[in-house]
């Protein structure tokens, strides 16, 4: 009886031993795995940072168009380049990605 069992319980064992093994290295939450999402984790807080940069920027510059405290420049500005509006003695120079 006890030949059986180590004829059984040692492979058995050295089977699950090298599935855990195999799985530590290679398995979907793996060393390499998660090496990947820290990297993934970094470049979306990276993006989140831009993100709310820009969101704050563009919140300041609405906020220069409300009421409260309509500033005459921010409206001649988005006026001017909403409706293409030019004087006669003025040129305007549009760079891609700048002037819509």
């Amino acid at each position: 009886m006890r030949r059986v069992t180590d004829i059984v319980l040692l492979p058995l064992c050295l089977a699950m031993l090298a599935y855990f093994g195999w799985t530590y290295f290679h398995g979907s939450r793996s060393v390499a795995a998660n090496e990947q999402l820290v990297l993934r984790i970094a470049e979306l807080e990276k993006r989140y940072e831009a993100t709310r940069t820009e969101r704050l920027q563009q919140d300041q510059r609405v906020g220069l168009l409300r009421s409260q405290n309509l500033d005459a420049d921010m409206l001649d500005e988005r006026a001017r380049e909403l409706l293409r509006y030019v004087s006669k003695d003025e040129i305007v120079i549009y760079i891609n990605g700048l002037n819509r």
